[in-house]
């Protein structure tokens, strides 16, 4: 007999998210994957950026298995009978989605101190992500152990409810500034600094996967709340808020891996024969996607 003998339950259409999920994770890791070839095996170079981007993919995984977890459960045995259950993997899935945004902003971060020339633009990339990353793991902790020991699903000695859902708000703000910075600083590169055809579009794929990305934070805050009061009509909510975070997420480790693939398209370009492939792109070094601010030709610095 199923839980909805009983009881009305929505579809949480638990399917969709164990698929989507997994399409996100197989794409994401392709990514990084070919991230770690050009990395290792065309620059023969592994930086503090590609270690960072690493470590957020491992907090991509952690909340893939999550969440399939969450959607295998629900599918498997029902709401009711997985209460508890449910609810653990909802708690740790909320702290480890707290502590991958931070990863990712880390990780993202750390891109663009290869790429920023100026020492004011590297220090606000440093300050703003660091209280970023920061605030995202005390926030994650809080929730996490907002009723004491995650374990215990039936406790009622909790923190109150309003202050943990105006964290949750500043959290998600937070989040949306710190998309829109981090995609709108290029702009300043794109003004100042020389640059090949190619790296403006590398450049441009980041920022337009970080408009996406942001596209989606701002599209799952209307779902942050699912209260008590919305009894298992919540868990529909549950669903919506779940895939958008998990995509909000994994474009973003998409977009910082896929930065660093330019080195690969120029491979398959030579290979293909390209006429328009030149010698300064082909003997390019292994600081590929940084730019270097134009040098003044003879006659300018003659003038």
């Amino acid at each position: 007999m199923s839980d909805s003998d009983a009881v009305s339950l929505p579809d949480v259409h638990a399917t969709a998210i164990i698929i989507t999920t997994a399409v996100g994770l197989v794409l994401a890791t392709i990514a990084l994957a070919l991230r770690i070839y050009v990395r290792l095996w065309i620059n023969r170079f592994f930086g503090y950026d590609d270690w960072a981007l690493l470590t957020s993919y491992a907090g991509l995984v952690a909340l893939s298995g999550l969440q399939i977890a969450y959607g295998e459960t629900v599918e498997g045995d029902g709401i009711i009978t997985s209460y508890d259950k449910i609810t653990l993997i909802t708690e740790w899935h909320t702290f480890v989605y707290a502590v991958h945004q931070g990863l990712l902003k880390v990780a993202l971060g750390s891109f663009y101190l290869r790429v920023l020339q100026e020492p004011w633009q590297r220090r606000l990339v440093i300050v703003s992500t660091t209280i970023f990353f920061a605030y995202n793991i005390g926030i994650g902790l809080v929730l996490l152990f907002q009723c004491g020991n995650p374990e215990d699903v039936e406790s009622t000695n909790c923190l109150p409810n309003h202050p943990l859902v105006v964290l949750i708000y500043i959290q998600a703000g937070f989040n949306v500034a710190m998309d829109w910075f981090l995609t709108l600083l290029p702009i300043s590169i794109f003004l100042k600094i020389q640059m090949s055809t190619s790296a403006r579009m590398s450049i441009g794929l980041l920022m337009g996967l970080g408009v996406m990305a942001s596209a989606f934070s701002i599209a799952r805050i209307p779902f942050l709340f699912t209260s008590d009061g919305d009894g298992y009509e919540g868990y529909a909510i549950l669903t919506r808020l779940m895939i958008l975070s998990y995509y909000e997420n994994c474009l973003a480790q998409i977009g910082i891996a896929a930065v660093a693939l330019r080195p690969l398209f120029r491979k398959m370009r030579n290979a293909l024969g390209d006429p328009d492939l030149s010698l300064q792109h082909r003997m390019s070094g292994q600081y590929d996607y940084a730019m270097r601010p134009r040098a003044k030709s003879r006659d300018e610095s003659k003038s």
